[in-house]
């Protein structure tokens, strides 16, 4: 974070104390520099245990994606190949304004039809919370209930 940002964020600190409790001017300014001091050593520790962007993920652009539409599915978003857009869950309300469907989005860009067209994390959070509740099986008792008998072949009179 910028030394401007941290300043600005202990001003308003200290603004809001100033709200709740009468203070003096040097009151003000002692407060605003230990605050000011607090949160550039809380940024400076936080910059050294976040990784390194050079070990960072690589971040794909919409080219690579396009070639590899695979990579659009990703473990917590979807980035659309039409207009590179993120998404947890690629809406049919998007894909009717690119003029698709979700199986000509998979067709044309070369998806299998059972690829989901949502983020890992919420497709596997959808599958736990399936298994929990039963929904499988409540689907398999209902069409059981539902199943229409085959109808037996009518015997053509013999002359």
């Amino acid at each position: 974070m910028s030394t401007k940002s941290l300043i600005e964020l202990s001003a308003r600190i200290i603004a809001a104390q100033a709200l709740r409790k009468t203070m003096t001017p040097a009151d003000i300014d002692s407060e605003l520099r230990a605050v000011f001091q607090t949160l550039r050593e809380l940024d400076h520790v936080e910059q050294q245990t976040q990784p390194s962007q050079s070990k960072a993920a690589p971040t794909h652009t919409l080219d690579y994606l396009r070639q590899h539409p695979h990579a659009s599915v990703q473990p917590h978003q979807v980035i659309c190949l039409e207009c590179g857009k993120a998404y947890s869950l690629l809406p049919h309300r998007h894909l009717v304004a690119h003029d698709l469907t979700p199986t000509t989005y998979k067709q044309k860009w070369g998806l299998p039809r059972a690829t989901p067209l949502s983020a890992h994390s919420l497709t596997h959070r959808r599958r736990r919370l399936a298994k929990t509740l039963g929904t499988g099986q409540q689907l398999i008792a209902w069409q059981a209930q539902h199943r229409q008998p085959m109808l037996k072949p009518v015997a053509s009179p013999e002359s």
